[in-house]
């Protein structure tokens, strides 16, 4: 994944040549390749990250490909919770078709962490189908996002289904989730 002129890269690019500078005059002493980061741009960076995930949520939820694409990394990939890999066009063509319109979706609970240019967001989701059968469970999931030219974009997305609790009906249907 290439970062390109973003920031982050420039800002790595930076300490790289402190550190070839500082370790050239001394090899003794050793230098950690980044800096602590700056607490208030943390958390500035994981509401950023929070804000696209409900936005691509909503995006989801009504089914608006093109608010979607445009949330998507260009080599976006998704893996459903029965191993199906799928690229960001047959992702895109899925939700246009309608394929998870028979879903209703809760996020249980969610976590950000922020290492640089790289967002981890990962949580639980409360599966609840449309259907006659009303079928119920959780999903754990986990979005890879990436800082590019100064907005976060999505480039992976997997989650694993978990077994049912006893409370949960026969639960036999694979999810898709966004």
């Amino acid at each position: 994944m290439s970062l390109g002129s973003s920031a982050c890269s420039v800002r790595a690019l930076g300490y790289s040549i402190f550190l070839a500078a500082f370790v050239g005059s001394s090899a003794a002493y050793a230098v950690p390749a980044t800096f602590p980061p700056d607490e208030a741009i943390l958390e500035s960076k994981k509401r950023l990250v929070l804000a696209a995930e409900e936005q691509r949520y909503q995006a989801f939820k009504s089914e608006n490909v093109e608010v979607l694409k445009s949330l998507l990394g260009r080599d976006y990939y998704h893996v459903d919770s029965n191993g199906r890999l799928r690229s960001k066009t047959e992702f895109l063509q899925a939700v246009s078709r309608g394929d998870f319109a028979s879903y209703n979706l809760a996020v249980n609970s969610s976590e950000v962490e922020v290492n640089g240019c790289v967002a981890i967001v990962r949580g639980l989701i409360r599966v609840e189908h449309k259907t006659a059968s009303a079928e119920k469970y959780t999903v754990r999931y986990m979005r890879l996002w990436q800082l590019v030219s100064g907005r976060w974009v999505n480039t992976m997305h997997q989650f694993t289904r978990l077994q049912p609790s006893p409370s949960d009906s026969n639960n036999q249907h694979v999810a898709v989730i966004f």
